[in-house]
């Protein structure tokens, strides 16, 4: 491990930090330094057990080998992602990205590491091919390319791996799972996705691997959530939690996160036709924080998150009270933890303004909208997805305080980023945004004019896509249709 931490990798990461963004310093390069010596110290205690586990004999040599095997991953796929950061990006903005996301992985990364040598991690690598030296060295790529956000070389690579792998065994699930996850990413087959995790979910099953069906399960939540299948996904996420407390007790950070995971689809407040369970989160939600705090610190940055979302389903309960010290726990251990510039900060401001918005503060709620975008835009750039959603959350959040002219500008600005992202779903997002507006400014026709550009926009989508906009473009477009007394059309798009 200190081969892995080694001078070059040192000068490498402060050089990617200070070339990353502005707003980056070398408070930020000692920040991400201290979590690396944090991580390859878990490393080198988690080798240690094993070997002490070998010379009294409570593992046996299959057990120890297996546990190697998922340290070996870790080992490399973090060599490999401190390596990376300095290679180009496709997206502006993601090199700065990339710094902030590496935080969030160390951190986790102390969590799996230290894992390795409890029996149900290291069960998927016991006498099975994910521990072949091959299989390791495929895996820790592909998983430090998932980190980077290099999507591209990732399908290029999983494609050509999975062709080769046509028979059911551990390393074909572990495929199944990265391949899902990255088509899920680009947001336009969810349905594709769902039909992988599916196969992995029956493979791992027949292994009795828990910890792997969670994954997957875990995995295929997201893809129903993306299908807008919620009982589906709240199914899904109950099943991971199930499984992942099963196999680790309720003393275990990965338990812990799995509730939060449940609840964050529980209390998801999308276009569905079941009202979010604002109860159920806050139960797991608060059992969540009591696991972590006790394993973890009353302070520690995965604390602090749920914390966080505790904020917010205590605000959409009307519980000010609680929202307001839950909010200023979860934001002040985040300032601690990362600094003041850094888009964990800016999630955690986007924490208090939906808060706010929810406790009906709407102009307080605006305002933290505005320090979120700004974060963002000072760490990214102009053109980036999360500026283009901050962008569109302000514009919401101005729609709904009535703050009409100011929205139409927040949402005109979100469709030109979209664009500049060469992000058509986004586009036709932003245009419902906009014709929503007008028609509350009772200018019909422009909402009717913008409505029929995201209309034509749904033509070119992929079909899951223009699907799942349609549900939203067509019926707009038909009543809109109907109060300016035109005459009924069906345009291709929405047959």
């Amino acid at each position: 491990m200190t081969a892995l931490w080694s001078p070059a990798r040192q000068a490498r990461l402060r050089k990617a930090v200070r070339g990353a963004s502005k707003a980056f310093n070398a408070h930020d390069v000692e920040r991400l330094s201290d979590r690396v010596l944090t991580w390859t110290d878990a490393w080198v205690l988690s080798a240690a057990e094993i070997d002490s586990g070998v010379a009294d004999a409570s593992m046996s040599a299959a057990e120890a080998d297996a546990s190697r095997a998922c340290l070996e991953v870790e080992r490399v796929e973090y060599a490999a992602i401190l390596d990376g950061l300095n290679t180009a990006c496709r997206v502006p903005g993601c090199q700065a990205e990339r710094i902030a996301d590496l935080d969030w992985q160390l951190i986790e990364a102390e969590q799996t590491t230290g894992a390795c040598t409890q029996p149900a991690f290291y069960r998927g690598y016991l006498q099975t091919n994910l521990a072949e030296p091959e299989a390791l060295a495929q895996q820790a790529q592909f998983l430090a390319l998932e980190a980077l956000g290099d999507d591209q070389r990732l399908e290029r690579y999983l494609t050509a791996t999975l062709a080769r792998h046509r028979s059911v065994s551990a390393l074909r699930t572990r495929l199944l799972l990265l391949e899902a996850r990255r088509q899920l990413r680009s947001g336009t087959t969810p349905a594709s996705a769902l039909d992988l995790l599916d196969e992995g979910i029956a493979e791992a099953t027949g292994r009795d691997d828990a910890l792997e069906v969670a994954a997957l399960r875990g995995a295929r939540s997201d893809a129903n959530q993306q299908l807008s299948k919620h009982a589906e996904a709240l199914s899904d996420a109950r099943i991971a939690l199930e499984l992942t407390r099963r196999a680790l007790g309720e003393e275990h950070v990965a338990t812990a996160l799995a509730r939060a995971s449940y609840a964050s689809v529980a209390w998801c407040d999308c276009d569905y036709p079941t009202p979010p369970d604002y109860g159920g989160a806050e139960r797991e939600l608060d059992l969540a924080r009591r696991t972590l705090t006790r394993v973890l610190g009353p302070t520690h940055p995965l604390t602090a998150r749920i914390e966080l979302a505790q904020g917010q389903v205590a605000a959409s309960l009307g519980d000010a009270g609680a929202a307001q010290r839950w909010l200023t726990r979860g934001t002040s251990s985040t300032a601690v933890s990362f600094g003041a510039e850094h888009l964990a900060m800016s999630d955690a401001v986007r924490c208090n303004a939906k808060a706010e918005g929810a406790l009906g503060n709407g102009n307080a709620s605006m305002s933290l909208f505005g320090r979120a975008l700004q974060l963002d835009r000072q760490l990214l750039g102009e053109v980036h997805p999360r500026v283009a959603a901050g962008w569109d959350a302000l514009g919401v959040s101005q729609l709904r305080a009535r703050h009409f002219t100011p929205g139409l500008a927040s949402f005109t600005q979100s469709a030109r980023v979209y664009q500049k992202l060469g992000d058509p779903s986004g586009v036709v997002g932003a245009l419902l945004r906009l014709s929503e507006t007008y028609r509350a400014l009772g200018q019909r026709a422009d909402a009717l004019q913008h409505l029929e550009q995201a209309e034509q926009l749904l033509r070119g989508l992929p079909e899951e896509r223009r699907d799942l906009l349609g549900r939203q473009v067509c019926p707009w477009l038909s009543a809109l249709s109907s109060e300016l007394q035109l005459p009924p059309t069906r345009p291709s798009s929405c047959e």
